[in-house]
């Protein structure tokens, strides 16, 4: 019997017998093209804060509103908006196109991936937000130094030299106008949660290290599962914890912006960085963070 093979959006690499159905997908990984790389990760920077300045406008409308609450609100409205916009293609991207090599850094991703969103939502309701862009600065860092032993990717002297120079400008900017302008929440955070905004360049990094390693999946498989994930793991810790779910009833308009902004950014920001790391390596795009 013959067998005839079909590409699919680039993508996947589709074999299937000539008078039957298809058989086998395996995903195919794209030549890299270093300045759409470029490109997607600045954009994705920049709908990022942007999410940032959406959670904290809600933050301050809704003291009462913990991080997890949001995390649930935003992963169900993302769900929502991600099962319209794929509609009948969700089991090819999440099943179907997924092989078992892609599995343990799409995990990694996922596990890593969660906890860094957790510490940031957290981290705007407990600390300032120079505080947070201050720590959450330190991920290129520990990202180039990672990319070379785990993903044998070449670090050169310029690519540290230039992030440390990038890395003490900010910090500069960060530190001399801390306090100006800037309101704090009424929280006192404990030492809990200095630990996990620490630890969050190092999860940071983790989930851009696998992003790289299973860059031929589908550009929307990081997105697809992160919201699915969000959903299933804080809506059983909000439940148990007898936080108050009904509160997006008083939402108003602009909250409601707000939420829908966080939402469909958070997929785009993700989908955006997912896809400048299918297109350039992890050590090259790191300069480009503080831009």
């Amino acid at each position: 019997m013959s067998k005839e093979v079909l590409i699919k959006n680039n993508k996947d690499l589709l074999t299937r017998d000539t008078n039957e159905q298809i058989l086998v997908v395996a995903p195919v990984e794209k030549p890299d093209n270093p300045k759409l790389g470029i490109l997607y990760f600045c954009l994705s920077g920049f709908i990022f804060c942007i999410n940032f300045m959406c959670g904290k406008v809600l933050y301050e409308h809704h003291p009462s509103l913990g991080a997890t609450q949001l995390l649930v609100y935003r992963s169900s409205v993302s769900i929502i908006i991600l099962l319209f916009y794929l509609n009948k293609q969700i089991k090819h991207i999440m099943y179907d196109s997924v092989d078992m090599a892609s599995v343990p850094p799409l995990a990694t991703r996922v596990i890593t991936g969660n906890f860094a969103i957790f510490v940031n939502f957290m981290a705007v309701k407990y600390f300032k937000l120079t505080m947070v862009a201050m720590v959450i600065n330190c991920a290129p860092l520990v990202t180039l130094f990672l990319a070379g032993p785990i993903l044998g990717e070449k670090i050169t002297t310029g690519q540290v030299v230039s992030l440390l120079f990038a890395f003490g400008g900010i910090a500069f900017m960060i530190l001399g106008g801390e306090g100006e302008g800037e309101t704090r929440a009424a929280y006192t955070p404990g030492i809990m949660a200095y630990i996990a905004l620490l630890l969050n360049p190092l999860c940071i990094s983790a989930g851009n290290l696998a992003m790289r390693a299973m860059r031929k999946l589908n550009d929307n498989v990081v997105s697809a599962y992160m919201a699915l994930s969000l959903f299933v793991v804080f809506l059983p810790i909000c439940l148990l914890s007898g936080d108050n779910l009904g509160l997006w009833f008083n939402f108003s308009a602009l909250d409601w912006i707000c939420l829908l902004g966080i939402s469909a950014g958070t997929i785009v920001s993700q989908t955006l960085r997912f896809m400048a790391l299918q297109n350039h390596t992890v050590s090259g795009l790191q300069p480009y963070t503080f831009l």
